[in-house]
């Protein structure tokens, strides 16, 4: 008599669901090994980084702020410190789908949403820092070059979530491609039943 022994490609790989590959549909499978799961870390690093730097300059203008204006001010603040929040939801989502739910298609739709989310909020933020630094405004020197700061980051954060619309659209597209090649990873040969079994 002998025991049958779990294969690699059988081994449980989603423990938060309760499933091993065995249980999830082939095309799945194939989505979340396509995924590129370092691209998106570094992405939601950097921009939790650039989340950080809006955050500390507008702390910063607000302590510089002139107090004449008081109410105005504490609304622009209030608005640009509203959108920072909303720049961390999507960088949360993203080390969620790729740490805790390996890549899978519906939470990189979650994430995906997120990101446009977040894209009209780093709208906002760039409109509110142009309206700012208008010649209109009577600001000091220091003020203009913390917003000019400021308006750099938020720029640079503009193209993050089309970096992530990218790494959705690259996989869409790998995965319309043949997945026989694939099929090795998820569904071994039992050419040798002796490797998988102890007498």
């Amino acid at each position: 008599m002998y025991r049958s022994r779990r294969p690699y490609g059988y081994r449980r790989r989603y423990p938060y669901l309760g499933q091993d590959r065995r249980q999830l549909p082939f095309k799945e499978i194939f989505w979340r090994l396509s995924w590129p799961y370092l691209y998106t870390l570094v992405l939601a690093s950097l921009m939790i980084l650039l989340t950080i730097i809006i955050f500390i300059l507008e702390i910063i203008n607000f302590l510089n702020n002139d107090r004449s204006n008081n109410l105005s001010n504490i609304t622009i603040i209030g608005a640009k410190l509203s959108c920072s929040i909303f720049f961390l939801i999507p960088a949360v989502f993203m080390y969620l789908l790729v740490l805790v739910f390996d890549s899978s298609r519906i939470w990189s739709i979650y994430t995906l949403i997120a990101n446009l989310i977040a894209l009209i909020s780093i709208c906002i933020l760039i409109v509110v820092d142009i309206y700012e630094m208008t010649p209109s405004n009577t600001i000091t020197s220091t003020k203009i070059k913390i917003l000019k700061i400021q308006l750099a980051a938020a720029i640079l954060m503009f193209f993050f979530p089309f970096g992530f619309l990218a790494a959705y659209i690259y996989t869409v597209f790998v995965t319309l491609f043949p997945l026989h090649s694939y099929t090795h990873l998820v569904y071994p040969t039992f050419s040798t039943l002796p490797m998988f079994a102890t007498y």
